[in-house]
């Protein structure tokens, strides 16, 4: 099971562009050194939120706005 959740979170970051190649790396090494079951679950379960936020603070942005011209 771990190997299954590892490989889902992996997925999500990996070439993600809300996350910049340093949280990718970092996210990486977190994922596959956790051998705690209810930690990768834990992680799996908020990632759509922190996606959520990330791309509204994208979103948000005077320059993301710029580009959404009429």
């Amino acid at each position: 099971m771990p190997g299954e959740l590892r490989h889902a979170l992996s997925a999500a970051f990996f070439g993600n562009p809300l996350f910049s190649p340093l949280e990718q790396l970092l996210a990486n090494h977190r994922i596959h050194e956790c051998e705690d079951t209810g930690q990768l679950t834990h992680w799996l379960a908020e990632l759509p939120a922190v996606l959520a936020r990330r791309q509204a603070a994208i979103l948000s942005t005077p320059t993301a706005s710029a580009n959404h011209g009429v």
